[in-house]
């Protein structure tokens, strides 16, 4: 009891007494989430709940943790669903990195940004719009963070033409407290040329941390791959009786290279898009959507000059028409 008293005295004066707490009031919103409460789980109080601002902070608070031998729970900023970031054993300290929020850079050139652990989609959906650029889909909701959400749980949507590896290079704070930079980030002479190349020589490292959960290292600074703005973007919709015929649609318009995104979905997952969550639990209003809704639909995102829309738009027509679907 004596360690943990002095190892909270020791967090006050790293971040100061604002962003440190052991008060049950404030720890408990850091044990549940909709994944836990839908699995029955009942999660322990942590003992500590602090929140950096920097990544000296961070590598000093994971030193202090090792001094101290407690447990460490890193969280990124949003909202926590999947249970990924839960002190699951009684004890330890939840790692709140919301305050790191800066974007530190948007760079047209490599069509990159430099972001720390705190920046949302929407707020870097903002910032790389004013630069022509755009993020590439994603798919959860705009509070959440690119560094949680894209590399904590390994869950993400696959978007046409771009790789699902947004994750450029990373700068982390291993289990020890030294900092790790990846791909040419890494290299003392590569990252002075372009500190924005992934496979630079030697194992993907960067790759590593997908799906990690915070337990190979804190991410404190990710640089994210984005995409360019076309002079036109627009979604194509069609419907489907049956997810055979959309997947078969899916593959046969993939194929023709001409789309920047590609999403099926049931209509129980288009009522969750298209309701609000208070609207979603009002079983009339949720009845009356699935009536209009076709069971499975196809959302194929296409861009580029006028003319390339309306030309992909009639091949895609044409693709759909073929398997069955039609044009919503």
């Amino acid at each position: 009891m004596e360690d943990r008293k002095e190892a909270l005295n020791k967090l006050v004066s790293i971040v100061g007494k604002d962003f440190v707490s052991s008060e049950p009031p404030d720890l408990i919103p850091y044990v549940k989430d909709s994944y836990s409460t839908m699995m029955g789980m009942n999660v322990g109080l942590p003992d500590f709940v602090v929140l950096p601002k920097t990544e000296d902070e961070v590598v000093q608070i994971v030193r202090l943790a090792n001094e101290y031998k407690i447990p460490i729970y890193p969280r990124s900023f949003g909202v926590n669903i999947a249970g990924s970031a839960l002190p699951y054993q009684s004890g330890g300290m939840v790692i709140d990195l919301k305050r790191m929020d800066r974007i530190l850079e948007i760079n047209e050139d490599t069509m990159t940004a430099t972001i720390e652990p705190g920046v949302s989609w929407g707020q870097l959906r903002k910032a790389a719009k004013k630069k022509g650029l755009d993020v590439i889909p994603i798919g959860g909701p705009y509070e959440t963070s690119p560094v949680g959400n894209h590399l904590l749980t390994n869950i993400t949507l696959y978007a046409t033409k771009y790789s699902c590896d947004r994750a450029v290079a990373l700068r982390v704070v291993l289990p020890n407290g030294e900092i790790l930079r990846t791909g040419s980030w890494g290299s003392a002479v590569g990252g002075d040329i372009n500190p924005y190349f992934r496979y630079a020589y030697g194992p993907d490292l960067t790759g590593m941390f997908r799906g990690s959960m915070g337990n190979y290292g804190i991410i404190t600074t990710m640089i994210e791959r984005l995409r360019p703005m076309a002079e036109v973007e627009t979604n194509i919709f069609s419907a489907y009786n049956d997810m055979a015929s959309c997947l078969e649609a899916m593959k046969k318009i993939e194929r023709l290279e001409i789309t920047r995104t590609s999403f099926g979905y049931n209509h129980v997952f288009a009522e969750h898009i298209i309701l609000s969550p208070n609207r979603i639990r009002n079983r009339e209003e949720r009845e009356a959507l699935k009536k209009k809704l076709p069971p499975f639909i196809l959302n194929c995102g296409i861009g580029g000059s006028p003319e390339m829309i309306s030309l992909y738009s009639k091949i895609i027509e044409e693709e759909v028409n073929k398997t069955g679907g039609k044009i919503i």
